[in-house]
């Protein structure tokens, strides 16, 4: 049997996004997203919800993208794979977590009403 490692995932960005520049020199936009989890407890608690915050990156023309369109409360669609990120703290002690390598990305809410009716009126301001 292959392995898979795919993960497709909503939420809110919970902070802007924060680009920057790898040493190889690819750009990269870093997000934070909450997404959120909802279900009925069997105890008769009646509906549970717990919250999910998870770092994810994107890099190339996809990041200039991502930072352009969207900001701290933005709904969000991602796909990717999770990746191990390992560095060392001040004191020099190791540290990892997992984060999402973002492959693709959707919107997830439309654009205000005025947005739409001037891009699709055709004139461009002159």
């Amino acid at each position: 049997m292959s392995n898979l490692n795919h993960v497709v995932m909503t939420g809110n960005l919970t902070k802007d996004p924060r680009t920057g520049t790898a040493k190889n020199g690819s750009l990269f936009t870093e997000i934070r997203i909450a997404s959120n989890r909802k279900w009925n407890s069997k105890n008769g608690d009646g509906l549970q919800e717990e919250t999910c915050f998870i770092n994810a990156v994107v890099w190339g023309v996809r990041a200039k993208t991502l930072v352009e369109y969207f900001k701290q409360g933005s709904p969000i669609l991602i796909e990717g794979y999770l990746k191990l990120k390992e560095w060392k703290d001040e004191s020099g002690n190791p540290r990892s977590n997992y984060e999402i390598n973002i492959n693709n990305f959707e919107f997830m809410s439309s654009k205000p009403k005025e947005e739409v009716a001037d891009s699709e009126s055709g004139f461009d301001n002159i």
